[in-house]
């Protein structure tokens, strides 16, 4: 299995960012500021076994705005669904082959679902927090969200509105 590329969007530096990855080295150069310490830091947290989290300091600058959206509305007294709307994610894709003859993919196998046997492509995107188009109307202190890789792949992530607002 091997990485081909990932597209990352409002992890700090990278308010939208595509890296391709090669086949044996891929080199990361850049000027100072420019993102490079933050993609390594976002493999870190990607290929760690503890759970995937983040802090306000992760998001970029560019989706602060939105967070004082959120804030407003909630200080408007908007139903949660409303705010929980308006709050930046965390979006990495991450697009990966693999052997179709492989006998065991780890922890993908139960997310790779192709009808195509020759198809040897997959794309992951996780989400964080895991936006829904349908939110539940329940109060921010009570909501709690994941993001997902597929059906049986799960990592446990709080909302980060809670975070945010101090309703953890």
């Amino acid at each position: 299995m091997r990485i081909k590329s990932v597209d990352i969007e409002n992890f700090r530096l990278l308010r939208h960012v595509a890296v391709g990855l090669e086949e044996r080295t891929t080199l990361v150069v850049g000027r100072n500021n420019s993102g490079k310490t933050s993609i390594a830091e976002l493999f870190r947290r990607l290929l760690s076994d503890k759970s995937l989290s983040f802090r306000m300091e992760d998001f970029s600058l560019g989706c602060h705005e939105g967070f004082w959206a959120a804030f407003e509305t909630l200080q408007a007294g908007q139903p949660a669904p409303d705010v929980v709307a308006l709050l930046p994610a965390i979006k990495v894709s991450i697009d990966i082959t693999y052997d179709v003859d492989s006998p065991d993919l780890g922890p993908l196998s139960d997310c790779i679902v192709d009808l195509d046997p020759d198809c040897a492509d997959a794309r992951l995107v996780l989400t964080y927090p895991r936006q829904t188009k349908h939110p539940p109307s329940i109060p921010i202190s009570d909501r709690r969200l994941s993001a997902s890789w597929g059906p049986k792949c799960r990592f446990p992530a709080q909302a980060f509105c809670e975070r945010v607002y101090g309703h953890a």
